[in-house]
């Protein structure tokens, strides 16, 4: 008798590959520093912590994301920026969660903000022949 009926996922290094190593290089190179320490498990600056709780709204996170840097950089740099961290989901992934959604109930719980949500979803679902929100 298998008495599991509920799984959950995280999506970033569980589903989802990350480096986070390579948005803060680009913080860097933008002279943003002290935002996230180097092992990338912890904020040194609460900018990014509420974006992720909601307690900022991607707009405000990207005004105080630009006031940090010398440079000016443009919203859409700094989105492009926070972005990098994202990798690819191999194909493996997705096949374990589609068997695995055969004999349970799949969630996805994550503290993904919408910033890299939209990129995850849009190159996910344009690379394959369904909708990641199908897995769930």
């Amino acid at each position: 008798m298998n008495k599991i009926k509920n799984i959950v996922f995280d999506l970033g290094g569980v589903i989802m590959n990350l480096n986070v190593s390579k948005t803060i290089t680009e913080f860097e190179r933008l002279g943003i520093t002290d935002i996230v320490n180097n092992t990338g498990h912890h904020y040194t600056d609460p900018i990014c912590s509420d974006l992720e709780t909601c307690k900022l709204s991607e707009d405000v996170f990207i005004e105080k994301i630009i006031s940090m840097s010398h440079l000016n950089p443009s919203p859409d740099e700094i989105v492009n920026v926070w972005n990098t961290m994202i990798l690819d989901m191999p194909e493996e992934r997705i096949n374990i969660l589609s068997n695995l959604k055969e004999k349970y109930n799949i969630y996805l719980l994550s503290n993904t903000n919408s910033i890299d949500q939209r990129k995850f979803l849009k190159e996910v679902n344009a690379d394959n022949d369904f909708s990641f929100n199908e897995l769930f």
